[in-house]
C-alpha cells in the first residue's frame, strides 16, 4: 500500500514538472534603444550606416548594421 502511494506521488510530481516547464514561448519585440544618428540607409541589400550621438559612445563613428534578418522600425520625430 505505502509503495502504491509513493509511486503515485511520484508520477503526480513528474507530470506536474513536465507542464510546468511546457510554458509558452512569447514572440514579444526585442528593443536594444540605443541612440544613434543615421548618415545612410541602404535600401537594396537592408543595411543602415550609424554614429553615436555623442552620448553613450557605444557604436563609434561609422557602425554599419545589417538588418536584412530582423525586422525593423524606424520613427522620425521630426517629421
Amino acid at each position: 500500500m505505502m509503495k502504491k502511494i509513493i509511486m503515485a506521488l511520484c508520477i503526480f510530481i513528474c507530470a506536474f514538472t513536465l507542464v510546468a516547464c511546457s510554458g509558452r514561448q512569447t514572440n514579444e519585440p526585442l528593443t536594444l534603444d540605443v541612440n544613434a544618428i543615421i548618415t545612410e540607409i541602404d535600401k537594396e541589400n537592408k543595411i543602415i550606416f550609424t554614429k553615436d550621438n555623442g552620448e553613450e559612445g557605444i557604436l563609434e563613428d561609422d557602425c554599419l548594421i545589417d538588418c536584412s534578418k530582423i525586422p525593423m522600425i524606424y520613427c522620425n520625430y521630426e517629421t
